[in-house]
């Protein structure tokens, strides 16, 4: 991976309006930058040109195999990593954030896929040293 100057770009990929939005803003509530689409040829269009670390999509928007969409990603974006949403991925009540249940896996995947070590790891393994 890369050594990147700014935030992670991720691009999120989802056909439904209110799961996208919840989608994005959490991962903006974790210092990602986060750009959200509905439609595969937007979603194409905006790798092509913005090259982002990371790529969550919904698998039934991709109206693809798996291996089909991930190789077209790594055709725009080599250095880009794709990876389908886990299902289900429920919402709060109110229907605009993530559930807490599932929020602490989805953080968990996104950073293993960035090489992101969280903090307290790090303090965690400095402390038996």
């Amino acid at each position: 991976m890369p050594m990147i100057n700014r935030k992670p770009l991720i691009v999120v990929l989802h056909e439904t309006p209110r799961t996208l939005q919840a989608i994005r803003s959490f991962l903006q509530d974790h210092g990602f930058e986060a750009a959200g689409f509905r439609s595969l040829t937007e979603t194409f269009d905006f790798i092509l040109q913005h090259k982002p670390e990371l790529v969550l999509a919904d698998q039934a928007v991709t109206k693809a195999e798996g291996l089909e969409f991930l190789e077209v990603v790594k055709t725009l974006s080599f250095t880009t990593e794709a990876i389908f949403l886990p299902h289900p991925l429920h919402l709060d009540g109110a229907g605009a954030s993530i559930h807490p249940d599932h929020a602490g896996g989805l953080l968990r995947i996104v950073e293993r896929l960035l090489h992101i070590v969280p903090l307290e790891r790090v303090l965690n393994v400095a402390s038996f040293s």
